[in-house]
């Protein structure tokens, strides 16, 4: 089952803005992944549900957070999508928890979605899994 979240979330990005939802699943060696998709744009180069960004990033580090966190991809496609989901209130950083490194790309943190924004059917505190 995917999941889709309570309310869409617009996100503006090279002068356009979308329309956008999240959804989640397992990355495959544990750990949450948190993809952005299409939420029915109007836009015709846009199609419902095809992916937009996934903002999460596995790293070994990623098997020390409790499952309804993850570390967040903020360089390349991504850095302009992280700042307004945080304005937003969509995502929130995790306090405490250990700031990574990924090849040259330094200060990875990790964060976790507002109860508000999980995904209906996605068991967050429940071990995270898609029910």
């Amino acid at each position: 089952m995917k999941s889709t979240p309570q309310a869409p979330i617009e996100v503006l990005l090279f002068g356009k803005t979308f329309r956008v939802r999240i959804q989640l699943h397992q990355y495959e060696h544990r750990g949450l992944a948190v993809q952005l998709v299409i939420d029915g744009n109007d836009d015709p180069d846009c199609v419902d549900g095809e992916a937009f960004s996934t903002i999460s990033i596995w790293l070994p580090e990623t098997l020390t957070l409790p499952p309804h966190q993850f570390y967040v991809k903020h360089w390349d496609e991504n850095s302009g999508v992280i700042g307004q989901l945080l304005a937003q209130g969509v995502i929130e950083p995790v306090p405490n928890a250990p700031i990574c490194q990924a090849g040259y790309i330094p200060n990875i943190k990790a964060y976790q979605l507002r109860t508000d924004n999980v995904p209906v059917g996605w068991s967050q505190i429940e071990g995270g899994t898609e029910q």
